[in-house]
Order: structure tokens, then sequence, then C-alpha cells
């Protein structure tokens, strides 16, 4: 599997108990509705600001993918990569903060040192978008009754 260089993949636990996992959901992680699979055994989302969420993934072998992403409602900016950035420092501090026993590659790789971060200009939450389809379809199925009632 090649690696995103939107995501972390520094970090590898060994295990992931169910306490902690419950600890995640009390303070606010989230399992995401509808996630692509990459191959991850747990998930979870946790909102930062209204712009911003972290998506905490741990893979088979225990890796960890993590990222700082657009919301789901923000849908054109949260499906665009570019958008998307490593949460280096913030997996960090979600493994200290829970207990999380965890290795760390030696070197890690520049996208996570540096991080670039590509805010959206003005992006649509789904309501919005939802507004504007739902209006061209209103004014669409207007012209085409109209027409007909021309001919």
């Amino acid at each position: 599997m090649q690696l995103d260089p939107h995501h972390c993949h520094c970090f590898q636990i060994l295990s992931l108990n169910s306490e902690t996992i419950d600890k995640m959901k009390q303070t606010g992680f989230k399992k995401q509705i509808l996630e692509e699979p990459r191959g991850q055994i747990f998930s979870r989302t946790k909102r930062i600001d209204e712009f911003t969420q972290v998506h905490f993934k741990v893979l088979q072998d225990g890796t960890i993918e993590s990222e700082m992403e657009y919301p789901p409602e923000y849908m054109f900016a949260h499906l665009n990569p570019e958008h998307s950035y490593s949460a280096h420092k913030e997996t960090e501090i979600i493994l200290n903060h829970f207990s999380i026993p965890y290795k760390l590659k030696k070197i890690p790789p520049v996208t996570c040192i540096k991080r670039k971060i590509v805010k959206a200009v003005k992006p649509s939450h789904w309501t919005t978008i939802l507004g504007v389809v739902l209006a061209v379809a209103v004014i669409a199925g207007t012209v085409y009754v109209a027409s007909k009632s021309k001919a």
C-alpha cells in the first residue's frame, strides 16, 4: 500500500484496548459514518473547530494513519486531499493523553515536520450545496414546464 503524503504514518501501537476506546468516545471521538476502507481496524474522528477534525485510524499492523481534514459537512473540501494534512503532533498528543504505548519512526518524513496546510477558499457546507442543487432543479423544472406549455 502506497502511503498518502497527507497522512501521518509515523506511529505504531502494540494494542488498543476497549477501555481506551471507551475513554476516547467519552472525550468526543466518534465513528465516521462513511469512510474509505483502508484496512483499518479502528477509526475515529474528533472535531477541533468548525472547519477542522482529526481523523485517527489504526491499521492491522498497529500503524496509525492520521490526518487533519475538513469535516464531512464541507463535502467538497473534505473529499479534496489537497485540504488535508498530517496529524503528526495531534497523534502524539492523543497517544500521550490516553497513555497508549507506541513506537515512533526514527526519522519522520518532511510532510509530518513541515506540514503544508492548504485552506479551502470559502468551503461550502452541505446545506448550501443542497440548496443550490434544489434551486437549479426548480429552475430547470420551471423552464421545462414553460417550454412544454408553449408547444
